[in-house]
């Protein structure tokens, strides 16, 4: 019986120690934001091949930014380049 009751202490104290380590963020951070683009919004008369830029909200690591990354789209579907 004793013995019994030091396993069932030791899983309580472990299964404690879990789920406080478990704990989720509730604060994912600052979320980037785009604040302006180029082209604006429904622009006409622009060069297929114009080059397209935005600024975001909060400064961005360029190491970070690739193909896999960031994506560009025109509503739903993606853009190509």
């Amino acid at each position: 019986m004793k013995k019994m009751t030091k396993v069932l202490s030791t899983a309580m104290v472990l299964l404690i120690v879990l789920v406080a380590g478990c704990k989720k963020d509730s604060d994912p951070g600052i979320v980037p934001t785009v604040i302006s683009t180029d082209p604006i919004t429904n622009a006409t008369n622009r060069a297929v091949n114009s080059k397209i830029t935005a600024t975001f909200s909060v400064a961005m690591d360029p190491t970070t930014i690739s193909a896999s990354t960031f994506t560009l789209k025109q509503g739903s579907t993606n853009v190509a380049g």
